[in-house]
């Protein structure tokens, strides 16, 4: 557990060194989640799909100001403990770097049962590679 920490705090740690963003900027408030079922639902219906071999992520236009998130993952990818963890790094990754999808989205991602050992850093790159699928989907 030691290197999530150290992997959090030195991706945070270069970003504020380098003065790209201010810790206002990166938090994750109330307002940026997806927590409502028909909310999930509609994304669901209407949503664009992604996906690789450790997520699916499902995203549409949303009506509120910026990108808000919402994390899915079923008791099939593990105990409560792989799933938190797992939830608690979509959300870094998402918090880290939202202010590159431009415009206002709703983006759910949902984890595979691959997903449940992977380390800081790989899932990070999913989820990289993912969110610059959807940049360029978009025409950005």
């Amino acid at each position: 557990m030691g290197s999530i920490e150290i992997s959090f705090s030195r991706a945070v740690q270069s970003s504020i060194t380098e003065g790209k963003i201010y810790l206002g900027e990166v938090s994750l408030t109330k307002a940026d989640r997806i927590s409502k079922r028909s909310e999930f639902s509609y994304l669901s219906h209407f949503g664009k799909k992604l996906q690789d071999r450790y997520f699916i992520v499902l995203f549409c236009p949303g009506q509120t100001e910026g990108a808000r998130l919402g994390v899915t993952v079923s008791r099939k990818v593990g105990n409560a403990v792989k799933r938190n963890r797992i939830k608690r790094l979509s959300r870094e990754y998402f918090r880290l770097n939202r202010q590159e999808l431009a415009g206002n989205w709703d983006i759910n991602i949902i984890a595979k049962k691959d997903a449940a050992d992977l380390t800081v850093d790989q899932v990070f790159l999913s989820l990289k590679g993912i969110f610059q699928k959807i940049r360029r989907r978009n025409g950005h």
